[in-house]
């Protein structure tokens, strides 16, 4: 009965149970109505975004013209600038040594270094030499022409300085205030060399063309020819050819006989001396016709 009694109490009863089943059924349909209204939102979301997004009109470009008192700006600032020439770098100086040095000077805006040929640093490098880049002249823009002046001025001549284990301290500079020169001389004459460079370059592969297809056409001149001389031989060869000799052997037989000719020819040409005869024959040797060797002893041992 104890028993019966703690586990009528354990477990709930039937009605308990069947109020139980029908709230968990509400909340599922509760959840699931929350879902579906979730999912309409989240697709509501969705649609006029992707609209918006696909409808929205770019943004428009922001001016970028320059009004009249930028441009003056900009044309006083071009004005005001001034290049300086290197025609002599100091060996192997790096570009960022060299701004760091002519920034002591004036502010620097571009620079230019013309490296040097690179069949000679190949060969440099070949032989054990410095395998760093050299350049043989530059040319340096200063923000101010007052500036580049005033440091082709301090500079020219003189040392490059700065701690004395320095690989350029007794370096001299070379360099020179350009008057009335901009930066824009220097691309325009850049831009003429490399068009001069370019002509030239077309004009040299011209020539080769041509004297490509001068050799080609000798080439093929003097096949026709030797197919010719070949036609030529074997008609001549069928010409003479005696009974029972076939072209292959007549065309052979005239090819020596051409040989023969041409040796001949080549005889008449070459010019030779009379010898004269030997005062005493014991000294040659008759199987050889060559001197003997005690006539050899008598030259050398006397």
């Amino acid at each position: 009965s104890d028993w019966a009694t703690l586990t009528s109490r354990a477990m709930p009863s039937k009605r308990a149970r069947e109020r139980a089943d029908t709230d968990a059924d509400a909340d599922d349909a509760v959840a699931d109505d929350i879902d579906d209204i979730d999912d309409a939102d989240d697709d509501d979301l969705d649609a006029p975004y992707i609209a918006a997004a696909s409808s929205s009109a770019p943004e428009p470009k922001k001016n970028t013209a320059l009004d009249a008192a930028a441009l003056e700006r900009a044309r006083k600032d071009f004005a005001r600038r001034g290049v300086v020439y290197l025609g002599n770098l100091p060996p192997f100086m790096k570009p960022m040594k060299l701004r760091q040095l002519l920034n002591a000077y004036g502010a620097t805006d571009r620079m230019y270094l013309t490296p040097e040929d690179a069949k000679i640093r190949a060969k440099r490098k070949k032989f054990g030499g410095n395998t760093g880049k050299k350049f043989v002249e530059g040319w340096v823009e200063f923000r101010d022409k007052k500036h580049a002046k005033r440091c082709a001025e301090m500079l020219h001549g003189r040392e490059v300085g700065g701690k004395r284990r320095s690989a350029h301290y007794y370096d001299l500079w070379n360099i020179r205030y350009l008057p009335k020169f901009k930066w824009d001389n220097l691309t325009e004459e850049m831009e003429y060399q490399k068009a001069l460079r370019e002509k030239k370059l077309a004009l040299e592969l011209s020539v080769a063309k041509k004297e490509r297809d001068f050799y080609l056409a000798k080439m093929d001149q003097a096949k026709a020819i030797a197919a010719m001389t070949e036609r030529r031989a074997k008609r001549r060869a069928d010409d003479g050819a005696v009974d029972g000799e076939t072209d292959k052997e007549a065309l052979a037989r005239y090819q020596r006989e051409k040989e023969a000719e041409e040796k001949s020819e080549r005889k008449k040409i070459l010019r030779t001396f009379k010898q004269k005869a030997v005062t005493n024959p014991e000294l040659v040797d008759p199987t050889k016709k060559l001197a003997t060797m005690d006539l050899l002893k008598s030259i050398f041992t006397s």
